[in-house]
């Protein structure tokens, strides 16, 4: 059975294999049991293995990772891979309107794939950079946005 979903389709309860869609992670154990990873290109083995670590992570409720191939639409040079933070916060302008957020950052190969502490250490800089962020925006003196990201 094939039904739409936000980001491809599900057959059968298996997102598609696209690799700029997440695969569940309990679906990727089962594929890299199968593949060696050193007759994979860097590349797709890199993007596997960011895959497996990330699914280890959460955050807030209301907060999301992603991880997604390299692409020309992700112009990070040299990054091998793609880390997207999605986040839901009220906007800062309207409060009573919760907006979605998103937040890109790269991913390089021999730094942030070095070791399962290297990519937990980059990941928590990432969300502290996405806090930062926030806070800027909602820090106000007299009313105004004292320190504004977007100025």
């Amino acid at each position: 059975m094939e039904e739409e979903e936000e980001n491809g389709y599900v057959i059968d309860g298996l997102r598609s294999a696209s690799v700029d869609v997440p695969i569940p992670f309990e679906n990727l154990v089962t594929a890299l049991d199968l593949i060696d990873p050193r007759l994979l290109p860097r590349h797709t083995s890199g993007y596997l293995w960011y895959q497996r670590e990330l699914a280890r992570f959460t955050y807030k409720p209301g907060w999301k990772f992603q991880v997604f191939s390299y692409t020309p639409e992700h112009p990070l040079v040299g990054a091998m891979c793609t880390l997207m933070i999605k986040l839901r916060v009220p906007d800062t302008y309207h409060p009573e309107n919760i907006i979605d957020v998103q937040s890109v950052h790269g991913l390089y190969a021999g730094v942030h794939d070095a070791s399962e502490e290297a990519f937990a250490r980059y990941l928590a800089e990432c969300i502290a950079y996405v806090e930062l962020h926030e806070a800027r925006e909602w820090l106000r003196r007299d009313g105004e946005i004292y320190d504004n990201p977007h100025a």
